[in-house]
């Protein structure tokens, strides 16, 4: 048998070939997590402008034996919940509440261009941290741009 048919041979055909390919690159402790198998769970998918609902994998995360591991790990994850938190959440994420609670009134693409990120990406994370009551905005009229900063609590008399 010649090397190239060795290779051939010996290629994954099914998928449960595949997945025990995959696995074997896997942390050990992701054979303990709850999560395990429940992808649709821990990552969400959702029509245009309807938000993601997290609240199923968080369920799962808040019973999880591993969640320090998967916590420890989620940094460099870019979707789907890991550690019980969802990307904005997780470390070095924090990104555009972070710029905004500087200071001062900011646009979008004052934001996108700190952080390096699209400002349609930005403009999404305003809305759900306006819905949230974490910022306010000030809108504006074309061309000038609507500005965002950190929500001012009431002092209380």
């Amino acid at each position: 048998m010649t090397y190239h048919e060795r290779i051939v041979d010996e290629r994954p055909t099914t998928v449960l070939e595949l997945l025990e390919l995959i696995g074997g690159s896997r942390p050990d402790w992701h054979e303990r997590a709850v999560c395990r198998g429940r992808a649709s769970t821990m990552f969400p998918t959702s029509t245009q402008g309807v938000a993601l609902d997290y609240r199923p994998a968080l369920a799962l995360c808040a019973v999880c034996p591993v969640l320090d591991r998967c916590r420890a790990a989620s940094a460099k994850e870019a979707h789907g919940v890991w550690g019980g938190l969802v990307r904005e959440r997780r470390p070095g994420n924090e990104g555009v509440l972070a710029v905004v609670a500087t200071g001062g009134w900011w646009t979008a693409s004052q934001i996108a261009a700190r952080l390096d990120m699209t400002v349609g990406r930005v403009r999404r994370r305003l809305a759900q941290l306006e819905r949230e009551g974490l910022v306010e905005l000030r809108p504006a009229d074309p061309p000038t741009p609507t500005h965002y900063r950190k929500r001012q609590r009431k002092e209380e008399p």
